[in-house]
C-alpha cells in the first residue's frame, strides 16, 4: 500500500421523505489517515438510480482520479437510490468498499416494500465480498479483502468509521441542516 494513500469517502445529506424530490451526494478525498484534501457534490433523487452516475462523476474529477478506493456507509443513498459498485468500480477503476452497521434485513425489507426495480436494487447491494471488520459489516469490490483491510485500517484511528466516511457524513449534516434553515 502507498504511503500516502487517499480514498474518497461518501455519503448523502439529509433529506424529508415525501418533501424532497433530490438531495446532495458528498464525496471527500482525504489522504490517510486524516488530511482533507477535496470535496465534490452532486444532486441525486430521492429513492431514485442516478448514484452510480452521481459516484463515477465525482471520480472522474482531478481529485476523484487521484483516489486509490472508494469508501461508502452502505449501498443506499436517498433513500433507496442504490449505487452499483460494481458498475463504479468498471467505470473508473477504483475498488469500492462499502461499510454498514445496520441489519440489511430491514433495509431488504423496505427496498422489497417501496422501491421500483427492488429485485436489481437488492443484487447491487448484495454483489462483492463480505467480510466482518471491527464490527462491521464490509462489501468490497475490485480490492482483496486483505488490501481492504489495510485501506481501512490506514483511514480510521479511533473506531470503526474510516476518515472520509466520517468526514462526508460531518460536512453532508452540515449542508443539510443549512437547506433546512433555508441557507
Amino acid at each position: 500500500m502507498k504511503r500516502h494513500i487517499r480514498a474518497m469517502g461518501v455519503d448523502d445529506a439529509p433529506f424529508r421523505r415525501g418533501l424532497d424530490g433530490r438531495t446532495l451526494l458528498v464525496g471527500v478525498v482525504v489522504r490517510a489517515p486524516s488530511f482533507l484534501e477535496a470535496v465534490e457534490i452532486r444532486p441525486i433523487t430521492v429513492d431514485g438510480n442516478d448514484s452510480t452516475s452521481a459516484l463515477v462523476d465525482m471520480l472522474s474529477t482531478p481529485h476523484g482520479r487521484i483516489v486509490s478506493a472508494v469508501i461508502t456507509q452502505a449501498c443506499t443513498f436517498a433513500g433507496f437510490n442504490v449505487f452499483d459498485p460494481v458498475e463504479v468500480h468498471r467505470r473508473t477503476g477504483k475498488p469500492v468498499i462499502s461499510v454498514r452497521t445496520r441489519s440489511k434485513r430491514d433495509v431488504v425489507a423496505a427496498i422489497r416494500k417501496a422501491a421500483e426495480n427492488w429485485e436489481r436494487r437488492l443484487e447491487m447491494m448484495s454483489s462483492g465480498v463480505e467480510f466482518e471488520w471491527r464490527n462491521r459489516i464490509v462489501r468490497v469490490h475490485g480490492m482483496e479483502v486483505e488490501e481492504a483491510i489495510r485501506v481501512l485500517d490506514a483511514f480510521t484511528q479511533e473506531g470503526s468509521t474510516p476518515e472520509p466516511v466520517r468526514l462526508a457524513d460531518l460536512i453532508a449534516g452540515a449542508i443539510g441542516e443549512a437547506r433546512r434553515k433555508g441557507l
